[in-house]
């Protein structure tokens, strides 16, 4: 029985050091999960966002606080509970609230440092309702976290088609449009590639990824690679019009598909009941 137990003892530490040395490969930069106090969120053109007076400056790789970008004082606010997208096998984890932006509406946030060279995954939840080209809401990754835009990911702009996802290459016109009739939640993953000078390239976009095990798994929704200078420092989210849609949620950028598009947590805390299990029965031997 001591054998047996030391076995399974000795094959549970290996699958640990494997899962830790994997996890180490990984690299969570930054995240945003909207783990604020609900209410209305206040604040002004160039000001920190707040909520009921306390700073929205959470979540990690951040350099500050959430910036309003326009003359309003009213920008938002934090509704209760996480927005979430499923698989049909796999949850994404969430935490925290989400954010909904008023309309007419942009903020932003910079990076604790400029994104350097390498290859680089984000994500993030957006909430649509009738996404016309008067219903826009979208994720820019920004030179900074201001108006200067690299690149943009989202659902309407004018002069698209309704309920469309379209992307911006760093100008004010979107590219393309692809999928239709799109509303609800939706789990927007890309990836990109920066070069030592700050140039963008290589750019895959998942609208709404039919397996998060894996990017192998999953056919790019946009593929294209273009040449935007000018660096990855922010994001901004913006929002115009609309009644229902502009709601934000689990913003992430990684160096792996698996950090940005994670499975539920009760995955990591079987594995790890089940370590400490067999501790536990060590030391009673």
């Amino acid at each position: 029985m001591r054998k047996q137990l030391s076995r399974s003892f000795a094959v549970a530490l290996t699958a640990a050091a494997v899962f830790t040395a994997s996890s180490a490969s990984a690299t969570i930069i930054l995240y945003e999960g909207f783990d604020y106090g609900t209410g209305s969120v206040s604040g002004g053109n160039g000001t920190t966002l707040s909520v009921d007076g306390s700073p929205m400056n959470g979540g990690t790789g951040w350099s500050g606080a959430w910036v309003g970008r326009n003359a309003e004082t009213n920008f938002a606010n934090i509704v209760a509970d996480s927005l979430s997208y499923s698989d049909g096998s796999i949850d994404l984890a969430t935490a925290g609230n989400r954010f909904q932006v008023a309309s007419f509406r942009d903020v932003s946030r910079d990076f604790d440092s400029a994104l350097g060279e390498g290859t680089y995954y984000f994500s993030v939840l957006l909430g649509i309702g009738d996404s016309s080209g008067d219903e826009r809401t979208r994720f820019r990754i920004t030179q900074d976290g201001s108006q200067n835009g690299v690149f943009e990911v989202g659902f309407g702009y004018g002069g698209s088609p309704a309920a469309s996802l379209v992307y911006r290459t760093g100008g004010d016109t979107p590219v393309t449009g692809a999928g239709t009739g799109i509303s609800g939640t939706n789990f927007i993953v890309g990836k990109f590639d920066l070069s030592e000078t700050g140039t963008m390239s290589n750019i895959s976009v998942w609208l709404n990824p039919d397996d998060l095990s894996s990017e192998a798994a999953n056919t790019p929704t946009v593929a294209i690679d273009p040449s935007i200078g000018g660096g990855a420092g922010g994001v901004r989210l913006t929002r115009t019009g609309g009644g229902t849609s502009g709601v934000f949620d689990e913003v992430r950028f990684g160096t792996t598909w698996d950090v940005v598009a994670v499975p539920e947590p009760s995955t990591y805390a079987l594995f790890a009941g089940v370590l400490a299990a067999l501790l536990v029965l060590r030391r009673r031997r």
